[in-house]
């Protein structure tokens, strides 16, 4: 996975309310894993996924892309100053001196692999919602198995040119998703 979808930026940028409910299926379960992994409790981490999601709305118009990555790493840097902002006030209200080193873990390039991994997961789950258990179960086994075409349109009475369609179909919903990120 290498790309945010250039198709869901548009629809994010038009305001769109299908690209938002994308995003924020794809998105959220990862920033809140994130949040969750640098010590933040379930109720600060809900708030700052609603901090984040705020100002990725009013910041997008100002969003450049530049290529593979840039959606990925203009997001960390917003999530990353929301964690430094959270620390930072938590420190502030706290009457203990924090210890040297205590702080958030800074989202590293463990980021990325996760990004890829959950947002894909995320973009499967929401694409097998809107197919039928048939084509889903026909997509899994050419997709994720070894079986030849030919035996997958056997097994389920079709041609393996209806076979390949079911596949093409679904990797295109894939894509437009989550971009050039299908594995």
């Amino acid at each position: 996975m290498h790309t945010t979808s250039l198709t869901l930026l548009q629809k994010l940028r038009i305001q769109d309310p299908d690209g938002w409910e994308s995003y924020t299926k794809l998105y959220l379960p990862l920033l809140y894993k994130w949040l969750k992994n640098v010590g933040i409790s379930d109720e600060d981490a809900q708030d700052i996924c609603q901090e984040v999601f705020i100002n990725t709305y009013t910041s997008l118009s100002s969003f450049e892309h530049h290529g593979t990555g840039s959606f990925r790493r203009w997001l960390r840097t917003i999530v990353n100053r929301r964690i430094s902002d959270h620390f930072r006030k938590k420190e502030k209200d706290s009457p203990v001196v924090p210890i040297k080193g205590s702080g958030p873990k800074v989202l590293s390039e463990s980021w990325e692999e996760a990004f890829v991994n959950e947002v894909y997961q995320s973009a499967l789950a929401m694409v097998r919602q809107k197919t039928s258990p048939r084509d889903w179960a026909i997509f899994e086994k050419l997709h994720f198995s070894d079986n030849s075409i030919q035996e997958i349109a056997k097994q389920y009475k079709i041609t393996a040119n209806s076979a390949a369609v079911i596949r093409c179909r679904i990797l295109f919903k894939l894509r437009e998703i989550v971009g050039d990120c299908v594995k």
